[in-house]
């Protein structure tokens, strides 16, 4: 069986002036530091299902991608350093 699974890379940066570990924890914090950094644009309000902070936090948002509104469940996963 062949997946339709579309695949498509959203990307966004800036320099900020904040030390790495004020970067990672604010990446890792899905309830307060993540919906703020993410592009408006493209994401609509993120749901915390589980957790909320840093790895297996499981989260549900809408992302606008390409015309479509998409809605998908997400497991965030982060190793600090990378």
């Amino acid at each position: 069986m062949k997946s339709t699974t579309r695949k498509s890379t959203i990307a966004v940066s800036a320099v900020i002036s904040a030390t790495p570990k004020a970067c990672y924890d604010t990446i890792a914090d899905y309830h307060v530091g993540h919906p703020q950094i993410v592009p408006p644009t493209y994401f609509g309000a993120i749901k915390v299902e589980r957790g909320g902070i840093g790895a297996g936090t499981r989260i549900s948002c809408s992302i606008k991608l390409l015309g479509d509104l998409l809605r998908r469940a997400c497991t965030a996963r982060r190793t600090r350093g990378r």
